[in-house]
């Protein structure tokens, strides 16, 4: 199992230093890097009266650190960082005909 630390400016400057001189992606793949958990949200379901009509709303609470409790009926996301590597060339369809 892989354990993902909290992401701060020290982990992303070492990834770069580590990784600065890796080989460019080819053949237009990409490869994401996830270097980090950035924050976490709480998403609850709740009715609420929009336009004079009920309607079922999503609220987001914002978290730094992940919280001891969450909120009745809640899902619990933690939000990562990922730096993307991918090959800048443009595409051309006929390039492999």
């Amino acid at each position: 199992m892989l354990l993902i630390k909290k992401n701060t400016d020290v982990i992303t400057k070492k990834f770069f230093k580590d990784y600065e001189d890796r080989d460019s992606v080819n053949s237009y793949q990409v490869k994401a890097y996830d270097i980090g958990i950035v924050g976490y949200k709480v998403l609850v379901k709740k009715n609420k009266i929009v336009d004079h009509h009920r309607q079922e709303v999503v609220e987001v609470h914002e978290y730094k650190t992940k919280p001891k409790r969450i909120l009745k009926g809640g899902v619990l996301k933690e939000m990562h960082k990922y730096i993307i590597d991918y090959d800048g060339r443009c595409y051309d369809p006929y390039e492999h005909m």
